[in-house]
């Protein structure tokens, strides 16, 4: 036999389950009013013993089902065949026993036949259908053969049969139609789970931080990027909000009396939070969203999005200045070699051309700035690189620095970072500090320490003994265009923390704790 429902499913279990109760509570009442009141209403008139001994085997045949599907021994086309088999002979023979079909026992087969119906295919519940009819007609047949006073009724017995029929058509059709419901019911609920895990997967890796309260303030769920910023260890939902954070509910009242939907900044320890309310729905209370960014992050965006416009800004000046300043250039130095030159004009057309190297300088870095930098990093032994970065500082002609010392930790892992851009920024910060401290006049030396950072990262550290930067500098130095001398463009510490960023690094400033500087780069190891 074959069925409709190829699976053992949790439908077709509950549906088998709920056959084999009814039969079980039908061999038991079957068994019980034939003991108590079955001569009243006729059953087993015509045969006790018959009656009694069928109504037993059928209730421990029932049993016997039961462990099966309990067990899950056999498919459900074969346990829901079996059961309608053991039915209609079992039924068939209490009719026989209480004295034919106007017992009207063999009504019970139409239960027994819509129920198996809903789980056979179409031709085995028909076959089942028209086994039961003949299963009645040849009762009655054999009846009216070996009983003398026989009051037969082929009639009634008709009638059932095609009651039997229409009840398995009906149960077929109602059975194909929960299928299919059952289907479409099962698709939406998976795609539902499936639309509810990427929510929330989206959610979960926001930037932003996402909260909802229900009208009882209470957390409903939160994100991880709200959880840090609210400085939780834990999640928290199912708590109130209140006890999270005072001012956001604060804030989350006034929202709702109010119906106010601009960002507000709320205070949250060290942090300062930008907090959005969303209310899902139009009654005051429904569940609300809050939307949480942290105020510095944001303001650093929009800073660096205001950098990124200047940059482009600063570009296109800058090579728009380059063609004059060529030619104010050019016409300099042909003036000084002229003839007619008196010597204070010539000091003027030195000061012209040296303005005009100055403003060259300053284009090339800006335009710099604007072009791709995109890293190629690679391994770098910190030992022999830096040694080899020392000698090529110390020996590059006009531009020679005083040789730097280095100290390198012994076993220090190698780092990951572009050769070119480590190089122009060790480069700059090494200038800066021998500029910086010869402008104070003062004996001046520069060392480079390389060691372990924490969480797989190299640390390098470049150290002078020039005099301390003052606060209200080192909070500007890394702005573009930021300086405090006559001859400096302002940009080199700027581009130098921008090479690092691109590198996967950071650049920072701290003081040595007593007279000197030290300009730290957190790389990654390789």
């Amino acid at each position: 036999m074959s069925t409709l429902i190829p699976a053992r499913d949790t439908t077709a279990n509950q549906t088998l389950y709920a056959f084999h109760g009814y039969r079980m509570i039908l061999a038991t009442v079957l068994i019980v009013i034939g003991l108590t009141a079955g001569d009243a209403l006729g059953l087993g008139q015509a045969d006790p013993m018959l009656y009694q001994s069928v109504s037993g085997i059928y209730l421990c045949l029932v049993v016997f089902s039961m462990l099966c599907l309990v067990r899950e021994i056999g498919s459900i086309s074969n346990q829901i065949g079996g059961a309608l088999v053991v039915d209609i002979l079992t039924i068939s023979l209490l009719v026989h026993a209480s004295g034919g079909a106007s017992s009207g026992l063999g009504i019970l087969l139409l239960v027994s036949l819509s129920g198996g119906s809903l789980l056979l295919d179409r031709r085995n519940a028909l076959a089942m259908a028209a086994l039961s009819s003949i299963a009645l007609l040849s009762e009655q047949l054999y009846t009216q053969l070996h009983t003398l006073e026989s009051q037969v009724n082929y009639t009634y017995s008709g009638l059932l049969g095609v009651a039997f029929f229409a009840v398995t058509m009906l149960a077929q059709l109602a059975g194909t139609r929960l299928r299919v419901v059952e289907a479409v019911a099962v698709r939406q609920q998976s795609e539902l789970s499936s639309l509810e895990q990427l929510n929330e997967h989206i959610i979960d890796r926001m930037e932003s931080g996402v909260l909802a309260v229900d009208h009882d303030d209470q957390l409903l769920l939160g994100n991880s990027s709200a959880w840090q910023l609210l400085q939780c260890p834990v999640q928290q939902e199912g708590t109130s909000l209140e006890r999270l954070s005072n001012k956001l509910n604060e804030e989350l009242e006034i929202s709702r009396a109010t119906s106010r939907s601009d960002p507000v900044i709320v205070e949250h320890g060290d942090k300062r939070l930008i907090c959005r309310f969303q209310r899902i729905g139009d009654h005051k209370q429904s569940t609300v969203l809050i939307f949480l960014d942290d105020n510095y992050l944001v303001t650093q965006h929009a800073q660096q999005l205001k950098l990124a416009s200047l940059g482009h800004l600063s570009a296109t000046i800058a090579h728009e200045i380059r063609n004059p300043l060529g030619a104010i250039s050019h016409a300099a130095q042909l003036l000084a070699e002229s003839k007619d030159v008196v010597p204070n004009d010539r000091r003027l057309t030195e000061i012209i051309t040296n303005h005009c190297q100055r403003l060259d300088e300053i284009v090339d870095r800006i335009l710099s700035m604007s072009r791709d930098q995109t890293p190629a990093p690679q391994p770098l032994n910190l030992d022999a690189w830096l040694n080899m970065f020392c000698d090529q500082v110390s020996d590059a002609g006009d531009t020679a620095l005083p040789r730097p010392s280095i100290k390198t930790e012994s076993g220090l892992t190698a780092i990951n970072f572009d050769p070119t851009h480590l190089y122009r920024i060790l480069e700059n910060l090494c200038s800066n500090a021998n500029h910086h401290g010869t402008a104070y006049q003062r004996p001046l030396s520069v060392k480079v320490h390389a060691h372990q950072g924490a969480d797989n990262q190299i640390v390098l550290d470049v150290i002078d003994t020039g005099v301390l930067i003052a606060d209200e500098i080192a909070e500007k130095m890394f702005e573009p265009f930021f300086t405090t001398g006559t001859h400096g463009t302002g940009l080199g510490l700027y581009i130098s923390r921008e090479l690092c960023r691109t590198n996967g690094a950071e650049l920072i400033y701290t003081n040595t704790g007593g007279n000197g500087n030290c300009f730290r780069i957190v790389a990654r190891a390789a």
